[in-house]
């Protein structure tokens, strides 16, 4: 797992921010959704696409993808929030 960017979210939305993760080699996944529920757990969401989920995440990738998302904000902060994801690509 290894994080290669994250943006900010709009503050007091639930999103704390948007990643780009490498989920493992050779496998990278732009533009994900970390949220923090009212119960303190993590959610994490894929873009959309033609109006359908592009991936889902079990319990445990969503807790490992999300902590390290968080570790990474609290070492090297965010970037200024692009318009799109494309930056990153």
């Amino acid at each position: 797992m290894k994080v290669l960017k994250t943006r900010p979210a709009v503050r007091g939305s639930g999103t704390i921010a948007y990643a780009d993760v490498e989920v493992c080699h050779g496998i990278k996944m732009f533009g994900l959704r970390i949220e923090r529920r009212p119960d303190q757990s993590f959610r994490v969401y894929a873009p959309n696409a033609m109006g359908g989920r592009t991936s889902a995440f079990s319990p445990a990738a969503v807790d490992e993808i999300a902590r390290a998302v968080v570790d990474y904000q609290n070492t090297f902060g965010s970037e200024p929030c692009a318009d799109d994801f494309t930056a990153s690509r």
